[in-house]
């Protein structure tokens, strides 16, 4: 296998946990991290957590700052490595149970940056630990960029495919991973059981959102059929949270002839390629919002206590069927009888995102690592292990199950090459970025690439 040596230069290293969620955002990171001369390697969060005994020392960006963090930051400090981080979870959240799960003081002390989706966000993490906000960067997120009117496009080809496939569609982000987990069918013994609930507060909390999912889930299943019925010439698309079981929705769509699930892709492209998008107190109805697509989010039942004010904010609000189909009537034949006020939506989710206009958060982001005083360091990819190296990778090698492959089936390299090009065709940029892999290894080891400029 052909070897590239990669000069000395500061390094980036970004690992993935839920594909359709993370990969184009990191990726696009990458690239704008390889455009000012950093290498960055990007990955699934496994094999890459593993690896870091034997990367080239760099900045890692952990994807939270919760308890248990410090452990993974005395661990790649060893090998030299300072770590930054920003939170996944970070935008919808219930304050309470954020503070207690998501916030470590000794991470926070420990860390050189938080990248912040918002002031909120911000104003929260220095509350709750009484900390100044000094290295909190107000970057925004990678995700968000790719909303943007000059990134869009870059979905242009998969939702042609999609219109192809399924012609017109509605479609549905389902968001109940307590009650219809993939894995387990008591989402609270087996989190009590595997300590992530580590007090009675949380455990009254996470029963609560518990109760407020086993609440809708009912809702949800009799709207599709109502649905299939009164918009046959529509494909009704059920795209189910990453961490849901698909079975109950497959089981109701196999006698709807319009009805399909399917999980697959970026969200952004199915929301792009739909009439409308029905959601509960979900991230993709802040996403519709930004792509400029209408989105509706249904509350038959309802607890403002669990439900986070953005997403029902930023979307038209139904709270029963005969409201929803009035509004998607409304929606899909351009009747005017409904409108939103997008300047004042605008306004009130300016208070939670940042970046929404002006400089991307991946450059944000990066303006902030190029002032740390990082070594630099060469690299030769593909990693050819030492005999102690590979002894690391053996050990570590991940077994697959259904959850983990739910999340992140694979990773290729034409695939990443495919994503840089339409970066390239949509900003203009990134013309000398190349892509080559890490880690000849099988399975998820073989998940970790490395994005440069020679």
């Amino acid at each position: 296998m052909i070897k590239t040596t990669i000069s000395s230069r500061h390094w980036l290293h970004l690992h993935i946990e839920t594909k359709a969620r993370e990969l184009h955002a990191k990726a696009l990171l990458c690239c704008v991290a390889a455009e000012r001369g950093w290498g960055a390697t990007l990955g699934h969060v496994f094999p890459m957590l593993r690896m870091y005994e034997v990367l080239p020392p760099g900045v890692i960006i952990n994807q939270n700052m919760a308890l248990g963090t410090m452990d993974t930051i005395k661990r790649v400090r060893l090998y030299g490595h300072r770590m930054s981080c920003w939170d996944e979870e970070g935008l919808i959240y219930h304050e309470d149970f954020y503070r207690r799960r998501r916030l470590d003081v000794d991470t926070f002390d420990a860390v050189d940056y938080i990248f912040a989706w918002g002031k909120r966000q911000s104003d929260d993490i220095c509350l709750a630990l009484n900390r100044p906000s000094e290295k909190i960067i107000l970057s925004g997120n990678p995700r968000f960029d790719l909303l943007r009117p000059d990134f869009r496009n870059i979905f242009n080809i998969n939702i042609q495919k999609i219109h192809e496939r399924y012609g017109k569609i509605i479609l549905i982000n389902t968001h109940f991973g307590f009650y219809n987990h993939v894995v387990t069918k008591n989402v609270i013994d087996h989190y009590i059981k595997s300590k992530k609930i580590k007090s009675v507060e949380e455990e009254v909390i996470m029963r609560q959102v518990l109760d407020h999912h086993k609440n809708l889930f009912p809702h949800f299943l009799h709207l599709i059929p109502l649905l299939s019925e009164k918009f046959p010439n529509h494909t009704i698309i059920i795209r189910p949270h990453p961490s849901e079981s698909h079975v109950p929705w497959i089981e109701l769509a196999k006698d709807l002839k319009n009805v399909k699930v399917v999980y697959e892709g970026n969200a952004s492209e199915w929301i792009l390629a739909s009439e409308v998008m029905i959601h509960n107190n979900c991230m993709t109805g802040i996403e519709a919002f930004l792509l400029s697509k209408p989105s509706i989010s249904y509350r038959p039942y309802v607890d403002d206590e669990i439900e986070h004010p953005l997403p029902n904010q930023v979307s038209y609000q139904a709270f029963n069927e005969k409201e929803l189909l009035d509004i998607m009537n409304a929606i899909i034949n351009n009747v005017t009888d409904f409108h939103l006020d997008r300047e004042k939506q605008l306004k009130f989710a300016s208070e939670y995102i940042t970046s929404i206009e002006g400089k991307l958060a991946c450059d944000k982001i990066m303006d902030a690592l190029d002032r740390l005083d990082m070594p630099e360091s060469e690299a030769i990819f593909p990693f050819s292990p030492t005999l102690q190296d590979y002894k690391i990778l053996i050990k570590n090698v991940i077994k697959p199950n259904i959850y983990l492959n739910q999340k992140f089936p694979c990773l290729t390299l034409d695939e990443l090459q495919d994503i840089l090009k339409e970066f390239q065709q949509a900003s203009g940029r990134f013309a000398d970025v190349k892509i080559i892999p890490i880690n000849p290894a099988g399975g998820l080891q073989n998940s970790c690439y490395c994005f440069y400029k020679p």
